[in-house]
């Protein structure tokens, strides 16, 4: 009797499951993105350098190595990945060029895929590199965040661009950078 109830509970759970899976292909992913694990991300890094230089690229991920790549100016390269299940995926990027190192978590789970970040989640996390710092590009609120030097700037794509500048001490104040639109 105790075989037949485990069997009839093994059918019940691997039907909840195939209809689970099933109806989440009808949805839209945005919806659900941020709540399941094993979240599938798209990383593109655009390097927008003023100098008329390239850089290196080196990202790693704990025991992943995506090995080192020469960018040259307005090229880009991507990666792919899922988040892990207990949400700690963490990218971090090494760029390099002439006379100049800049090391950039360019994926955290905790900025880049959960609900209560103030950045947004992103399945599509779009970088451009900046001489002053990283730029991610942020589809659902229209706006881009440009992190420089421990500081992080959020600007509205309105003109002209107003731009927050966050200090980390108490002192807020704002100025005028002019970042790129970006079409939407």
């Amino acid at each position: 009797m105790a075989s037949s109830s485990n069997i009839q509970f093994i059918f019940v759970l691997i039907t909840f499951l195939t209809i689970f899976k099933t109806s989440l292909s009808f949805v839209n992913i945005s919806s659900v993105e941020g709540i399941l694990p094993f979240s599938p991300k798209h990383v593109v890094i655009t390097i927008k350098l003023v100098s008329q230089f390239g850089l290196l690229v080196h990202c790693t991920n704990k025991g992943i190595d995506l090995g080192v790549r020469s960018v040259l100016i307005d090229q880009s390269f991507d990666f792919r990945f899922r988040v892990n299940l207990r949400k700690t995926t963490n990218y971090s990027c090494i760029f390099s060029w002439p006379g100049i190192v800049r090391t950039f978590d360019i994926f955290t789970a905790d900025r880049d895929d959960s609900k209560t970040s103030k950045f947004g989640i992103c399945s599509e996390c779009i970088w451009y590199i900046y001489d002053p710092g990283p730029c991610r590009k942020s589809t659902r609120w229209r706006l881009s965040f440009l992190f420089f030097m421990g500081f992080l700037i959020i600007s509205k794509n309105i003109s002209p661009i107003y731009v927050y500048f966050i200090s980390k001490g108490k002192h807020v104040s704002f100025i005028y950078i002019r970042l790129p639109l970006f079409s939407y």
